[in-house]
């Protein structure tokens, strides 16, 4: 496929609005040049004599909620150069174009969900795919449900399985000089930890938004700290892929292709269904016959298939079995009752529920949220009848909140209490020039209130977490047989007792002032 007929005119502001806003080695490509780089990178003689610059790695930390205690994890984020970002994003197209091609003709279309467009045919959101898994299990009324994951799964694609995949998508023999480019930066790649290299480069910063003006500042750098080599600034990637380029997905869902006809197949033969979420799997047999032993013997020969199909690891301790009986379900290994959870959501047999860590995003964010609220609501009534100069010699207060204690105030003083005062001011200058503040106004329609926003798209979704639970609870409620959706009764409870804290801020900050 040409570069000629992806890409138009008016699609180079998707294209420079793709861009990150990391500080790479590289500028970002001005909108003003990006038509001229995407014509560049059309061409596959180009990119087959291109350098990829090294990737940048920093690490973001995660909070975790189990449903019995929060658990801190810091996940590694490796991010490519801005050049290098928009030719795996058009490199990303052609094969997502092709591989959804090869699927619809080999009966593979529902197979996949994640990183793929939904279309008229096969709505792919994780509401409706989790839906789809319930409603299966309820019409069974008596099944097993196999559901794991592959360890590691980007770090350990094996390379080799990977060009060959990819060759079969694009309908090869083997891989072009263009590809062979591409997927070598993607898998013999380069990176550089970004603390470690804000450390040795603290003086040399562009404010310009460069680490580097071109490829030879580059390399004069690195020249000329002959007490760092080159290997200790540049670690190669000895196996896997990084995550979150604009092709790593796309490469994954190739990468799967063998094993996904596997299971397919198998699916045929024991009239099972077989969905996979990126590393997630999950599999629901009809018991016709079949018992705890067997269901385990499956679940066996699965885990070694990825083994000896991709190279890839499914724990065979974190592999769930449950049996569905009709109205409630049971962990096979521990024979106790439990419930499944998938994409976001929970299913115990009977009742449909958003699992604990979505719930727990909305209540630590409905608090955050809330606090803000309380904050511009104080400062607005605070300031709007001091002067600049009453403001400055003003007591200043943090406020917080706790469950047993609600809300309480905290003189602050030094640094902390400068900073408060002049976020003072600016609230005196937004009452002052009538200007909106944004903040509150989002918090409040996103945590506080019960208004739904129209949906404009029924294959797309924007809006507050009251429109997704009341989308997600009328969706879950068609699946029937018996089941019954508490999403949006679980949401409410939410927003009620953000309504409940906010009153009684409310009343306290009155009472103080």
């Amino acid at each position: 496929m040409k570069g000629e007929d992806m890409i138009d005119e008016s699609r180079i502001d998707e294209y420079y609005l793709s861009q990150n806003n990391f500080w790479h080695f590289d500028f970002r490509i001005p909108k003003r040049l990006m038509g001229k780089y995407i014509s560049y990178i059309q061409s596959p003689k180009n990119i087959a004599n291109y350098r990829f610059y090294p990737f940048i790695r920093y690490y973001k930390v995660l909070k975790k909620n189990d449903g019995e205690k929060i658990h801190i994890k810091k996940r590694p984020i490796t991010v490519a150069s801005h050049h290098d970002g928009i030719i795996y994003k058009y490199y990303g197209e052609i094969l997502s174009l092709k591989y959804e091609e090869f699927l619809s003709t080999r009966d593979l279309n529902d197979t996949v969900t994640a990183y793929m467009k939904s279309d008229a045919k096969v709505n792919r959101s994780n509401t409706y795919s989790a839906k789809e898994v319930f409603k299966t299990i309820s019409d069974y009324k008596d099944a097993y449900i196999i559901k794991g994951d592959f360890k590691g799964f980007f770090d350990n694609l094996d390379w080799m399985v990977l060009r060959s995949q990819v060759s079969t998508i694009l309908g090869t023999a083997g891989l072009t000089d263009d590809w062979e480019s591409v997927l070598k930066s993607l898998t013999d790649y380069r990176v550089v930890e970004d603390e470690y290299l804000r450390k040795i480069m603290i003086n040399e910063l562009s404010p310009n938004g460069a680490r580097f003006k071109n490829r030879k500042a580059l390399g004069d750098f690195v020249k000329k700290r002959k007490k760092i080599s080159h290997r200790r600034i540049f670690k190669h990637n000895v196996k896997g892929i990084p995550q979150g380029t604009a092709l790593s997905a796309i490469l994954a869902n190739v990468y799967m292709l063998e094993f996904d006809q596997s299971m397919m197949r198998l699916m045929k033969d024991l009239n099972g269904m077989y969905r996979r979420y990126s590393d997630d799997f999950i599999i629901i047999l009809p018991r016709n016959g079949m018992d705890d032993s067997k269901i385990s013997i499956i679940s066996d020969e699965i885990i070694n298939m990825s083994e000896s199909m991709l190279g890839l690891t499914i724990e065979k301790s974190k592999t769930r079995l449950l049996y569905y009986n009709g109205t409630e379900m049971e962990d096979v290994k521990l024979k106790r009752r439990t419930t499944l959870s998938y994409l976001g959501y929970q299913f115990d047999g009977l009742t449909i529920s958003l699992r604990s860590k979505s719930i727990y995003k909305f209540v630590y964010r409905g608090k955050k949220a809330t606090n803000y609220v309380i904050r511009d609501e104080h400062d607005i009534k605070k300031v709007s009848t001091l002067s600049i100069r009453e403001i400055d010699e003003m007591p200043i207060y943090k406020y917080k909140y706790n469950e047993v204690y609600g809300l309480y105030r905290v003189l602050i003083q030094g640094e902390e209490a400068d900073h408060r005062r002049k976020l003072y001011r600016e609230v005196k200058s937004r009452l002052l020039t009538s200007k909106k503040f944004y903040v509150k106004n989002k918090n409040v329609s996103k945590y506080l209130v019960h208004r739904v926003e129209k949906q404009r798209n029924l294959l797309e979704f924007h809006g507050t977490f009251m429109d997704y639970a009341v989308r997600s609870d009328r969706i879950m409620g068609e699946i029937g047989n018996g089941t019954k959706s508490v999403i949006l009764k679980q949401t409410l409870r939410v927003i009620g007792k953000n309504q409940r804290r906010l009153a009684e801020a409310r009343e306290k900050i009155n009472a103080w002032d």
